[in-house]
């Protein structure tokens, strides 16, 4: 009888991060498991003000 499988934590995703202004602005790419931890991730990393986290377009990168 084979052994049953652990199932595998989620593996991270690489998300697109731009900010909505007069026109969308790229701000850059982050490694996250889901988009909301996305948004955490690219606030502290691209340093992100309160009033810039509310204007954040987030999407999966396509591979």
């Amino acid at each position: 009888m084979p052994a049953k499988k652990r199932p595998q934590p989620p593996q991270p995703r690489t998300w697109r991060v731009s900010l909505i202004k007069n026109r969308m602005e790229f701000v850059g790419r982050v490694q996250a498991v889901d988009k909301a931890s996305a948004e955490l991730v690219a606030a502290s990393q691209f340093e992100l003000k309160d009033h810039e986290r509310t204007r954040l377009f987030i999407e999966e990168a396509s591979p």
